[in-house]
């Protein structure tokens, strides 16, 4: 998919999602099958084995839910060339284990192979919007849900898998880290005129912690100062108060998001992150390790 086709398609999905409620003792505000459906007809008209025979816009969204839903997180039949590709995702029934979803074969962890559709909708399963998945060919059948709820910056995440799928001595050129908007400062409840209120309070403040992703940023950022690897894009403003089902305020998000890549500082970091990439391959003793990157 290019950039263009990729905007388009979440706008899209946004809609078919979010557009419709469940009711109110349902589990989940949104329709699971919807997000399942929109998933497949995206997969099955982009996906490369399909597309070289056909033009995405030529397909029916019967035919393409139909392919899509046929169509494997990791195939064999791909060049191991291709850019690897993981998802990450929590089992219901033991949240304190990241489960990831991958496009390739890993060395540890490993899960059976399931669709593209599958893994999507693992990672997409926010409890507050949509209820978990159980995909038969994994495990007892385990029930996965959003990774967000640990790992809503999977930094950590990417860098300890890095580390099992590379040598330690391999060179690392670029680490892009895209936010989705800065979150207002968190900070401990008060107290008020009821004491034992604070505590309903302290609920949600535990769940900003969580989703916290700019404290995981400010940890791993200090060990790649002066290397120019790592690079974090995160709008500073403008998307804080706006959820993650508001469809209709994707415009905001466009205007906001335009409006913070054309400052100054954000520009040159944006070409920061062109030249390192365009240089992958080039000066490979001047680019700090695998082991430095993981922090080892």
């Amino acid at each position: 998919m290019s950039v263009r086709e990729a905007v388009e398609a979440y706008e899209s999905l946004a809609r078919d999602i979010f557009g419709e409620t469940k009711l109110p003792w349902q589990e989940g505000t949104f329709k699971a099958a919807n997000l399942e459906k929109a998933i497949k007809i995206i997969v099955g008209k982009y996906d490369p084995s399909y597309r070289a025979h056909r033009a995405p816009n030529t397909v029916s969204n019967e035919d393409a839910e139909r392919d899509g839903a046929r169509v494997l997180m990791a195939n064999p039949a791909i060049s191991n060339n291709r850019g690897r590709v993981f998802v990450c995702s929590l089992a219901a029934e033991n949240p304190n284990f990241v489960t990831r979803f991958r496009t390739y074969e890993g060395r540890t962890h490993n899960i059976p192979n399931c669709g593209i559709w599958e893994a999507a909708r693992a990672t997409s399963a926010a409890p507050k919007f949509f209820k978990p998945i159980r995909i038969p060919n994994t495990q007892n059948g385990v029930r996965y849900m959003d990774g967000g709820l640990k790992v809503n910056n999977p930094i950590q995440v990417l860098l300890a898998e890095m580390v099992q799928y590379f040598p330690y001595t391999s060179r690392v050129s670029c680490i892009l880290s895209i936010g989705t908007g800065e979150r207002p400062v968190i900070r401990v409840p008060k107290a008020g005129i009821f004491p034992k209120l604070q505590l309903l309070k302290f609920v949600s403040l535990l769940k900003d912690l969580a989703l916290d992703c700019q404290a995981e940023h400010e940890r791993v950022a200090p060990r790649f100062r002066g290397w120019y690897t790592y690079f974090r894009l995160n709008v500073d403003s403008g998307l804080e108060n706006i959820d993650l089902a508001e469809w209709e305020n994707l415009e905001a998000v466009t205007v906001n998001t335009r409006s913070y890549m054309q400052k100054d500082a954000v520009d040159l970091e944006i070409d920061r992150v062109v030249t390192a990439i365009m240089e992958r391959g080039r000066n490979q003793h001047l680019k700090m390790t695998v082991h430095q990157a993981a922090g080892q």
